[in-house]
């Protein structure tokens, strides 16, 4: 056997890894990037401002703080996920052109 064949099928090996580590990359690029960090931004701010107030000022509405909680925080993943998913396929771009 030639030695550039050997040296191929080592770098096709390699190539096939990477590929499914980078697919298995994807749900953890979203969970990080994503909802940790956005969707819990987004949460803070947008449905837990109002309540914060509440409890400094007043006193706290209990019923309405499950009520939000209830929305936010799946409207808030599923956000974070599109938004970290965005965020992967644009690095994958730039790493595809490089």
């Amino acid at each position: 056997m030639a030695p550039h064949r050997h040296i191929g099928r080592i770098e096709m090996l390699k190539s096939k890894v990477w590929s499914a580590e980078r697919e298995q990359g994807l749900v953890w690029f979203c969970i990080k990037k994503g909802v940790l960090l956005w969707g819990l931004l987004l949460f803070c701010s947008v449905f837990l401002g109002r309540h914060i107030v509440d409890i400094v000022l007043y006193e706290v509405d209990w019923s309405r703080l499950v009520s939000d909680l209830k929305l936010g925080l799946p409207l808030c993943s599923v956000l974070g996920f599109t938004f970290g998913y965005l965020l992967w396929k644009k690095n994958e771009k730039d790493f595809s052109k490089s």
